[in-house]
């Protein structure tokens, strides 16, 4: 088997780009996903405990997520009665919002070599300095705090100045990522219309927020990035973030000081389990859209081959293809006449460096693909295999892979 990966050099991620500080997790690592203790002060405005009894939020979209938020001091308003919906968010108001929903000053940047020593490590750690932000500012942790769990800021960014909905979108599923606890996804990137405008460097989040359904595109099919991004649609699309987070119920023990931790956001929209990271019941062999598409256009050819990965999950839960039990499974479908094996590919995590991974792999006809014989203790995902910029793996002459 042919278990080479093509490399391209571009900032790039699950799908097709990413910015730079994504972690991108191992693949089959468990989705155990700890409870994110929120209390996010949106920075700049009125910060005193009300009942989320804004006045302003008759016939808004959303006004349940943010009513949600805000009750549970999620996010606060101009006033205890106005949170004025259609006003821009500032740069300064979405950084400070990154820190408290994800708890980004409980995050340390790693070295990018796990082997190096101190030198290493503070050279990784090194913080910019915003030529923009003054010290005395009531934002200015709020920055250094970002930079240092790894949010890419811009050194000469204005605080003050709206932020648009590229660059909102690549703070929150950078700062997802950023908490250590985000699944690896491999997808089919989405159709944009407007995907020419995007930053390239935001392409990735982007990408992926569109998948986990995280943000929607409007009805002609377009994105908007430049358009600045309101306070009403910032409060949202950090609902659905946190609420696809929340969606994993954490393996949790007592709080070492016997404090009572914070409960989960109401859930208002369950996040859909699109095909693209759906999980697959015990004993079942999920065939994803893109392998059906390529079975289907190549139905004239009986001996056409198809290089595909299979992600095996054990009640719900990812199987380590490093482990016994994925080592074990791969030699019972290689004697059960199927070629497979395992194989590398490589992401993206921290700044743009590549973090390789293992997935099991092998060729198949579509009769195999369609006729496959589990075992009743794990499920099947079976799809196309992409590297971190999108690339999909090379495989021999003549066999399908996209």
């Amino acid at each position: 088997m042919n278990r080479s990966t093509s490399r391209k050099k571009s900032n790039v991620a699950a799908g097709k780009a990413i910015p730079s500080n994504k972690r991108n997790r191992k693949l089959g690592q468990r989705l155990a996903i700890s409870t994110l203790a929120f209390s996010l002060l949106s920075g700049g405005i009125a910060t005193s405990s009300f009942a989320a009894s804004f006045d302003d939020l008759n016939g808004v979209p959303g006004k349940d997520k943010i009513t949600a938020l805000a009750s549970q001091q999620v996010i606060n308003g101009m006033s205890d009665t106005s949170f004025a919906p259609g006003k821009s968010l500032t740069q300064a108001q979405a950084l400070h919002m990154m820190v408290k929903a994800f708890k980004l000053d409980t995050v340390t940047r790693p070295a990018s070599d796990p082997l190096s020593g101190d030198e290493n490590q503070a050279q990784q750690q090194a913080i910019p300095e915003f030529s923009k932000v003054k010290s005395s500012a009531w934002y200015a942790d709020t920055f250094t705090t970002a930079a240092r769990a790894g949010l890419d800021i811009p050194t000469a960014v204005n605080p003050d100045a709206p932020i648009t909905r590229e660059q909102y979108v690549d703070y929150v599923m950078s700062s997802m990522q950023l908490t250590g606890k985000m699944p690896v996804f491999r997808i089919i990137p989405p159709d944009i219309n407007d995907e020419s405008k995007i930053d390239i460097s935001h392409m990735g989040s982007i990408q992926l927020a569109i998948v986990l359904k995280i943000v929607s595109l409007d009805a002609n099919g377009n994105f908007n990035p430049k358009q600045n991004i309101t306070r009403a649609d910032a409060a949202i699309l950090l609902y659905d973030g946190m609420n696809y987070l929340n969606r994993f119920k954490p393996e949790t023990t007592p709080p070492a000081d016997n404090s009572e931790a914070t409960g989960d956001l109401p859930l208002i929209e369950d996040a859909p389990a699109g095909e693209s990271y759906a999980v697959t019941n015990n004993g079942d062999v999920m065939l994803m859209q893109d392998v059906k598409q390529a079975i289907a256009q190549h139905a004239s050819d009986k001996d056409a081959l198809y290089f595909v990965a299979i992600d095996l999950t054990q009640n719900g839960k990812p199987v380590d293809p490093d482990s016994t039990e994925a080592k074990t499974e791969l030699q019972r479908l290689q004697g059960a006449g199927y070629d497979v094996a395992m194989n590398t590919g490589w992401t993206y995590q921290g700044q743009l460096e590549k973090s390789e991974f293992r997935y099991l792999c092998g060729y198949f006809t579509a009769d195999q693909l369609n006729n496959l014989k589990p075992d009743a203790q794990y499920g099947y995902t079976v799809h196309f295999s992409y590297n971190g910029d999108g690339s999909l793996a090379q495989a021999k002459d003549g066999a399908i892979n996209h």
